[in-house]
């Protein structure tokens, strides 16, 4: 006769889908109950937590991972005209090195002059700031992680709750493409309207927790 643990041993494993892992892991299909919404339980058994785990459908911790992701992605499409992953394009266009610092050069776009750079158009004496150092290399992950560090220390920006007006306009401090509340810019430069930024949060939001997303 087989021992518990023979059993246990050789019985088959389950196999669980991405979908599966996302909802056990934070995103859970919506229910009612007399708490009002909240995220189901997890479809993995043992996996759920306790109900203060979620946030509407999602736990904590991938709510606020997904917040900043519609954050970076919202304000590069701000900067670049509704296109993402701009990292190594300079105001007007141009390249630069990403493996580098930053580029620090003044270009003549006629109505404006810029020496912004990046998927966030980092000034010079901005990434200095943020980063310490003007020769820090702007690759993808520190531009994503010094333009997060300028919302949430600088700018004082909650990335544990979704885009609002309010943030949207301290952000805005930063970032001339970003409306104020009155739906311009706070340095009288071409703006972007507040629902194209925040459908662009939004779609990036809902692109990283998955069809589950509320």
């Amino acid at each position: 006769m087989k021992t518990f643990k023979q059993f246990v041993a050789e019985a088959p494993k389950p196999t669980y889908s991405a979908l599966d892992i996302q909802r056990a892991y934070g995103v859970a299909p919506r229910s009612t109950g007399f708490y009002g919404s909240r995220g189901a339980k997890s479809t993995v058994p043992g996996l759920s937590g306790p109900p203060s785990n979620r946030v509407g459908s999602v736990n904590r911790d991938m709510n606020r991972f997904a917040n900043i992701r519609g954050w970076q992605s919202a304000i590069g499409k701000a900067e670049h005209g509704g296109k993402d992953d701009q990292y190594n394009v300079v105001f007007g266009g141009g390249k630069f090195d990403t493996t580098k610092g930053h580029p620090d050069k003044v270009v003549d776009g006629g109505k404006y002059s810029s020496a912004a750079a990046g998927k966030y158009q980092f000034m010079p004496d901005t990434w200095k700031m943020v980063t310490g150092s003007y020769s820090t290399p702007m690759t993808p992950g520190n531009q994503d992680k010094y333009a997060t560090k300028l919302l949430s220390k600088v700018r004082n920006v909650n990335l544990n709750r979704p885009m609002n007006r309010y943030a949207v306009s301290r952000a805005g401090k930063e970032w001339a493409s970003l409306p104020n509340l009155s739906g311009k810019s706070h340095y009288g430069q071409p703006v972007k309207p507040y629902k194209d930024v925040k459908n662009w949060f939004n779609q990036k939001k809902k692109q990283e927790l998955g069809p589950d997303y509320r």
